[in-house]
């Protein structure tokens, strides 16, 4: 005779099959809310890739849609025929008429309209799966055409023309502990961050065209844990900004930003620091869904308020329009029980809001 103890068989079973599950889950996909931004060419429509078609309109692959920038009206859609486990979606291209996204064979490149891949580009050094690389936001200069890639358990950061895959330069890092990087418009500086002792941090800048490192400057080490975001280097050369500290590199003069606005505040937002066009602010994004507005000149600051519903997440995407006149930041919020896409528009020369666009659901 044979007995057996089925509820306990069963649990037994039961602890099996999710650990399996467990084993077997891969990468958690970055699926939620508005991943990307941009502005199209001619700044009249906005472009945003969400895993919603509209309010409360869940898709089961990432959707770039396409919407008016001042009425927030929506225009069209596009399902992109990704694995969000496989593939990473890295940003618009500057001109919003392509989709940069990286995976196990490389960097690809993908039209916004059709989904269709134009190209695929070697990428040394990448983790395996993709998907696993940070920070998720592209490292361009300001035309896209130069993008740059930390190499993965490697002391090398590599940089990469977007248009033919071709590797413009090989920095090798020293052999200390790398925390972030960041380019300077033109694509001809990258900077870099190292950790130095107790006290300070390395930030170094090398010339891409003549393949030399061009200056060491020594910043405050502020305590915190490296972070995902950019080094981000001013359109006029004249600032920096990594971590909590503004860097003026006219006179290697470090600027520890007051602890109120010191970034980042919010560990899930992927705004880094915004220089305005005028050159006179800077603007730090904050955890309650708020900016601080940073006078270059006076050291005054001023909060900016996005008006947003009292539960949004912090803005994980940003981008500035062509014409120059204003910045697009996305938020994702609840509103009752449903999650709803915001977009905040500011204004580009000065950092004041502007208004909000709520997308409607489009019409089926």
């Amino acid at each position: 005779m044979i007995t057996t103890n089925l509820p306990r068989l069963s649990a037994v079973l039961i602890a099996c099959a999710f650990a399996w599950i467990a084993s077997a889950t891969p990468v958690r996909a970055n699926t939620v809310g508005i991943q990307q931004i941009a502005f199209s060419t001619n700044s009249a429509q906005i472009l945003y890739i969400t895993n919603r078609f509209g309010q409360g309109q869940r898709s089961r692959k990432p959707v770039i849609r396409f919407i008016h920038s001042q009425s927030g009206m929506p225009m069209r859609s596009t399902t992109l025929a990704l694995n969000p486990y496989k593939q990473l979606i890295m940003g618009f291209t500057p001109d919003g008429f392509k989709l940069s996204v990286l995976e196990d064979k490389g960097l690809s490149i993908l039209h916004n309209q059709t989904g269709k891949t134009l190209r695929t580009m070697p990428v040394p050094n990448l983790p395996v799966p993709a998907v696993r690389y940070r920070p998720i936001q592209a490292i361009n200069n300001l035309s896209g055409t130069q993008q740059v890639f930390k190499a993965f358990r490697k002391d090398q950061l590599n940089i990469i023309h977007t248009g033919t895959g071709k590797l413009i330069a090989t920095v090798d890092l020293p052999s200390r502990f790398y925390r972030a990087s960041g380019m300077s418009e033109d694509g001809r500086l990258v900077a870099y961050l190292m950790r130095g002792d107790n006290t300070q941090h390395e930030l170094h800048l090398y010339d891409v065209f003549t393949k030399k490192a061009k200056t060491t400057l020594y910043i405050p080490n502020d305590g915190k844990k490296p972070q995902n975001g950019p080094i981000v280097l001013s359109p006029d050369g004249k600032f920096a900004v990594a971590e909590s500290t503004l860097i003026d590199l006219t006179t290697s003069r470090s600027i520890l930003l007051p602890e109120a606005v010191r970034l980042p505040i919010d560990s899930t937002a992927a705004i880094p620091a915004i220089f305005t066009a005028n050159k006179r602010y800077l603007l730090l994004p904050q955890k309650n869904n708020t900016m601080i507005r940073f006078d270059l000149v006076t050291k005054q600051q001023h909060p900016i308020n996005f008006k947003l519903p009292g539960h949004c997440k912090s803005a994980t995407a940003y981008d500035r329009s062509p014409n120059g006149a204003w910045i697009a930041l996305g938020h994702q919020c609840n509103v009752g029980r449903e999650k709803a896409d915001y977009i905040s528009l500011l204004n580009a020369k000065t950092g004041q809001f502007i208004r909000n666009l709520q997308p409607l659901p489009e019409k089926k």
